[in-house]
């Protein structure tokens, strides 16, 4: 099996730069010249009228961690959470119960339709190590995986192909139920969160 397992602080040092809200102002911008100094004359009356700002740009999906030496892709998309448009929601995949740290670990944002969609091409290597992933949905909005976020969990025998997945607010033959982070732990004592290396 090939070692595509990421350092577990890489992991955390990017989950919480990309999980907070991107800022497109420039700080340390210069003050305008004083009217002494240059003189401000109107454009003339035929001049084109400025086009309208289009704005920035749509912000992509997050990746936060992604192997690039596996064999699987790793495809997860998602519809019918409109009620938590706008919060985050991450994928994170373990290739065992006893992995130092996930495979990948991807966030997105929820669309105001209430879709989502992740993708990693070469995140998971073939395995029968009883592989899985987890779902977290950010439902107060702190960035953080905490006792009162929604999570679920698929679990395999192994990875010998690539994992798509569809995932919704009810369950799925796939997915276990929805329940809350606090009352759910993974493979004994550790909790989701920590398991899946969500920010926390």
């Amino acid at each position: 099996m090939k070692n595509s397992h990421l350092l577990s602080l890489v992991v955390l040092a990017s989950l919480t730069s990309c999980a907070r809200p991107r800022n497109a102002e420039l700080s340390g911008a210069s003050e305008p010249e004083s009217a002494d100094r240059a003189e401000v004359t109107a454009p003339p009356a035929s001049a084109p009228a400025t086009p309208p700002d289009p704005g920035p740009p749509p912000t992509p999906p997050c990746v936060d961690a992604c192997a690039v030496d596996g064999d699987f892709a790793l495809r997860v998309s998602g519809a019918g959470f409109s009620e938590h448009a706008g919060r985050t929601l991450g994928v994170s995949a373990m290739e065992s119960p006893s992995a130092p740290a996930p495979a990948a670990v991807l966030l997105a944002r929820v669309a105001s339709d209430g879709t989502f969609q992740v993708a990693c091409a070469k995140a998971l290597s073939e395995n029968y190590t009883y592989p899985s992933y987890g779902v977290w949905l950010d439902v107060d909005g702190d960035g953080k995986c905490g006792a009162r976020d929604l999570v679920t969990s698929a679990q395999f025998y192994g990875w010998t192909a690539d994992v798509e997945a569809t995932v919704s607010p009810q369950p799925s033959q796939e997915l276990s139920g929805w329940s809350l982070a606090e009352s759910t732990t993974s493979w004994g004592s550790r909790s989701f969160c920590e398991f899946y290396a969500f920010p926390r």
